[in-house]
């Protein structure tokens, strides 16, 4: 009896073990790392927006970013209906913004996946302001005004000449 006993829990256990194998072995981390992208770029100026996106498997629950290496989570986020990845807005970027950025996945089970490479997020200063088309109607007018003055100038000139001649007669 106690050598049936024996054999029915090996073969449950057995039957066990054959049935969570695939479960463990997503769980040790066959979940497809994600991939990480910023667009329009991972170079941005201050004061700009820029999404930063995540995509991973189309079994994805929810989307996780952490700035910098380690750290808490940033924002957590629902995938796009049907396309597996989602994107995380920075509307107005300072240079607070700027630094490495991770991501990874919760599939259905709440198994959290292995973290993207990370994302180099740089935020430049402002774009030095063109001045140039201000720069020349500003030239524009110094020199109508150099010319207005140098016909007056002129005038003057002729006006006292005439003035001379007149008196010499």
């Amino acid at each position: 009896m106690e050598d049936s006993t024996t054999a029915l829990t090996s073969i449950v256990l057995l039957g066990l073990g054959l049935c969570q194998g695939p479960w463990n072995q997503v769980q040790a981390g066959d979940v497809p790392k994600p991939s990480i992208w910023a667009d329009p770029g991972p170079i941005v100026t201050n004061g700009s927006s820029v999404t930063i996106w995540c995509q991973g498997s189309l079994q994805a629950s929810a989307y996780v970013l952490y700035k910098e290496r380690g750290s808490e989570p940033w924002e957590t986020k629902k995938p796009q209906e049907s396309s597996g990845k989602a994107g995380f807005l920075i509307g107005t970027t300072t240079s607070s913004h700027a630094g490495q950025y991770q991501c990874a996945y919760y599939t259905i089970g709440n198994i959290l996946s292995e973290q993207s490479d990370p994302l180099l997020l740089v935020v430049t200063a402002s774009k030095p302001q063109d001045y140039t088309v201000e720069n020349l109607i500003r030239m524009g007018m110094a020199g109508l005004v150099l010319v207005v003055l140098g016909v007056l100038l002129f005038q003057a000139r002729n006006d006292t000449r005439m003035t001379h001649h007149a008196a010499k007669m």
